[in-house]
């Protein structure tokens, strides 16, 4: 609530002036909105240790050599020339 004091041509206080606004929905769509930022981040960590897992489930079960082998264009592509 907001109060303002109004006074008159002498000085004094003649008048208050009140201001109420329902602020209810502003902190629900704050908190609505502080809540799915929180379950944003645990979703991106959760993916990210997920990619780990996964980059190193390839890794043991592919054995990425013998796919992509090791000739001399694999190991220094032409664009890095």
């Amino acid at each position: 609530m907001i109060f303002t004091l109004l006074r008159g041509p002498d000085g004094r206080p003649s008048r208050v002036i009140a201001i109420h606004e329902d602020i209810t929905e502003r902190k629900k769509a704050e908190s609505d909105l502080q809540n799915a930022i929180e379950e944003i981040k645990k979703l991106r960590d959760q993916l990210y240790h997920e990619n780990i897992a996964l980059r190193e489930e390839i890794d043991r079960s592919s054995m990425f050599e013998e796919i992509v082998g090791e000739s001399p264009a694999v190991a220094k592509p032409s664009w890095r020339a």
